[in-house]
């Protein structure tokens, strides 16, 4: 998940949020 998260290259400050939304609007776990 987080190579995801550093594919999209979201800023590690918004990682958290970002993996808020992951979670949420695409279903990961």
């Amino acid at each position: 998940m987080i190579k995801q998260i550093k594919f999209v290259s979201i800023p590690v400050a918004d990682q958290n949020r970002a993996l808020n939304f992951y979670t949420e609007k695409l279903g990961f776990t």
